[in-house]
């Protein structure tokens, strides 16, 4: 199986599509745990498809999905990238606040526009954070499938029923 295949990239050119010779611009997603705490950083990497002669950029912008900036769970970012002629990668660093909130994994995106000497062959990364946060133990304690009890010790050999005595090992016994 080869490694890496030829596949043409399109441009649009009118109303006809038409093969780019300008590189391609792809980012990668992310997953990570947030943390209970404290920030943690995503880093997306931004890759183009070859090195350039030209100068290359491309504006990039998060976006909500089921994670929010207005909620905390993140901190928005845009701008623009700028790749130096021979330059292939550049990465994208969008912070995640921690917390302790049990919740399910949430995922924001970092979206790519505006490419300048190049085209965008992925134009959206997917960050995901993902849950490290355990629910409380239920009131008063107890066991749940969230919360799983260690098994019971084994009886003891030997006990006591106040009707008939000691027992164990073949008893009951009176003393």
């Amino acid at each position: 199986m080869l490694q890496h295949s030829f596949r043409p990239h399109l441009e649009e050119l009118g109303s006809r599509l038409l093969p780019s010779a300008n590189p391609a611009i792809s980012i990668g997603d992310v997953a990570r745990v947030e943390g209970h705490s404290g920030q943690t950083a995503f880093v997306f990497t931004v890759s183009l498809s070859e090195a350039s002669s030209k100068e290359v950029s491309v504006k990039y912008a998060t976006a909500n999905a089921s994670a929010k900036a207005r909620d905390n769970d993140y901190i928005g970012k845009s701008g623009t990238l700028k790749f130096a002629p021979g330059e292939t990668t550049k990465t994208i660093i969008v912070l995640v606040n921690g917390d302790t909130n049990v919740e399910a994994d949430e995922t924001f995106f970092v979206n790519l526009t505006r490419p300048r000497n190049a085209s965008i062959a992925d134009a959206r990364g997917v960050g995901t954070i993902l849950n490290d946060d355990a629910p409380p133990p239920p009131p008063g304690g107890g066991c749940s499938p969230d919360n799983p009890c260690d098994p019971l010790p084994p009886p003891d050999d030997y006990g006591y029923l106040p009707d008939y005595g000691y027992f164990g090992n073949g008893g009951p016994y009176e003393y």
